[in-house]
């Protein structure tokens, strides 16, 4: 995990490479990065492939309630779910069966008194995490919340320094074309 971090800030990067850590430490089928949006109103969930591919889904979270979590509840969390479970949502359900899971443990990402995400781990097996497991995954989440944190904010700089590279190249055109034309109405032209 350490070397995950310094080596890419780029988000769909270190969404695989983690996932890809992950995988075989804790001997499971599938393991899913997901992402609140801003509002959350959605989850993003990162699912990377085996060619590489990184397949992102948006999850509305009215229809998943698991996957609802606030500072508030997170006592009973990292949640072990089961498909035999009869209190799962549908959609949760639906999730378990697109993914052949039998088991499901939902663990949050936290930073800053904030809840930017979760780790969906999910197996074929109905299984419980034994204590050292848990306790490995809850110090792997406070890490790889960091990490994707770090990313999260990376991109974020990123966009705005393109866009204000943009907005500035824009304005420099803008000068050029006004300062060649004397005919005012072609100034305005140039402006709009």
């Amino acid at each position: 995990l350490s070397s995950i971090s310094t080596s890419s800030l780029e988000l769909e990067r270190v969404i695989t490479d983690v996932v890809q850590l992950l995988l075989p430490m804790l001997k499971v089928t599938h393991i899913q990065i997901g992402l609140y949006v801003s509002g959350r109103n959605h989850l993003n969930v990162y699912n990377p492939q085996q060619n590489g591919f990184l397949d992102i889904k948006e999850y509305p979270l009215s229809n998943y309630p698991e996957f609802q979590i606030d500072v508030a509840n997170m006592i009973r969390y990292p949640h072990i779910l089961f498909a035999s479970d009869k209190a799962l949502s549908d959609a949760v359900r639906s999730y378990m069966d697109e993914h052949a899971s039998k088991m499901l443990t939902i663990v949050p990402m936290v930073i800053n008194n904030e809840i930017i995400g979760l780790i969906l781990i999910g197996d074929s097996q109905e299984r419980v995490f034994r204590d050292n497991e848990r306790r490995l995954i809850e110090m792997a989440t406070t890490q790889i919340a960091a990490q994707i944190h770090n990313a999260q904010i990376h991109t974020l700089t990123e966009e705005a320094l393109v866009q204000r590279l943009e907005q500035l190249s824009l304005i420099e055109d803008i000068g050029q074309k006004i300062s060649r034309a004397l005919d005012l109405d072609l100034i305005i032209n140039n402006v709009l």
